[in-house]
């Protein structure tokens, strides 16, 4: 806001000075040369909050301009107080301009305050989604799909607040390690029933449907695709030791304030107290194992990549105690599946 009130007192300035330049007496040419200071420098204290000082400043003021023109400007008697009520007049008009022009600077700038949130409504029915041709992009579009839904769900379970329209599985890097798996030669050889020691090795195969359209009708492939896409989602998602399960796992510090809640001393094996009898078949506690703040912050933002979890500084902003936090992609560059699409 600062820059404006730089702009109101540049053009104020100028106003002044162009004023002040076509006045030949110099009596007048002082007058309007207070006046014209006295509004800027009016219009100064009360543009960066003095009130008090402007208040007393404008108090002063008006004494002395009325001072200097009893003692200098000749007033003819016959409009003595007509003058003088349109000095209070034009007094009036000044200060009512000053403190417009603070209050049209603060309505620039300030928005209404944000009122209290609402009552979450139900979660709607998931609409069905319209797939291209290429079963490979079906493959892609499925898991993308499935794990912002379940991104939702955790953030609810969590009490994570959340815009539920907007889709919470944001991450690039994670999305294009997926469309490589789903666009590859490994992918294309199970859906479309092809032995991998069947194909020329020496002519390189493009990811895409076309190349596998010869083998169409070995097959049904929309049997296939159902099938190796629940094996992804299983190693992917909904296995316990899931790639997003992995990034989305707590730490050291979040497991103990979880045990904490829970009512367990911090040493408790966070994965035993799920085994017990208390908590089995709860999935809103299960949930809680996997809320981890690093996690979530990689799958929800477009650009972070796995060195996120490489630079960590994963402290709780409370204590400033930091966890035994290992990088996620560690595990899931083992697996198989990430293996696709690399060669």
């Amino acid at each position: 806001m600062n820059k404006i009130y730089i702009y109101d007192l540049f053009i104020s300035s100028i106003l002044a000075a162009i004023n002040i330049k076509y006045i030949k007496l110099p009596v007048y040419r002082i007058l309007t040369g207070i006046i014209w200071g006295t509004f800027i420098f009016a219009s100064l204290l009360i543009n960066f909050d003095y009130i008090l000082h402007f208040i007393t400043f404008i108090i002063i003021s008006i004494a002395g301009i009325a001072i200097y023109i009893l003692l200098k400007v000749p007033v003819i008697n016959d409009i003595f107080i007509i003058f003088w009520l349109l000095y209070g007049a034009s007094v009036i008009v000044i200060v009512s301009l000053i403190i417009s022009k603070k209050l049209m600077f603060i309505n620039m700038y300030n928005e209404g305050e944000i009122g209290s949130k609402g009552n979450d409504g139900p979660i709607g029915t998931s609409g069905t989604l319209e797939y291209p041709d290429s079963l490979h992009e079906k493959c892609y579009l499925t898991l993308v799909q499935h794990i912002d839904d379940y991104l939702k769900k955790n953030k609810l379970y969590n009490n994570i607040d959340f815009v539920k329209d907007e889709p919470q599985f944001k991450n690039l890097y994670f999305k294009n390690i997926l469309k490589r798996i789903c666009y590859s030669k490994e992918f294309g050889y199970d859906i479309y029933n092809v032995p991998t020691n069947n194909c020329n090795t020496t002519t390189p195969i493009q990811n895409t449907k076309d190349s596998f359209d010869k083998y169409k009708d070995v097959l049904d492939s929309e049997e296939r695709l159902s099938l190796l896409t629940k094996e992804l989602l299983d190693e992917i998602l909904y296995n316990n030791n899931s790639w997003v399960k992995l990034i989305l796992k707590n730490n050291e510090h979040e497991n103990n304030k979880l045990n904490e809640k829970l009512g367990f001393s911090k040493d408790t094996d966070i994965d035993n107290i799920y085994n017990t009898t208390k908590f089995v078949d709860n999935r809103f506690i299960n949930e809680n194992k996997y809320n981890s703040k690093l996690g979530h912050k990689f799958l929800g933002n477009y650009f972070y990549t796995e060195r996120l979890f490489d630079d960590i500084d994963d402290c709780d902003e409370d204590t400033e105690e930091c966890g035994d936090y290992k990088n996620p992609f560690t595990t899931i560059k083992q697996s198989e599946y990430y293996k696709w699409g690399m060669n």
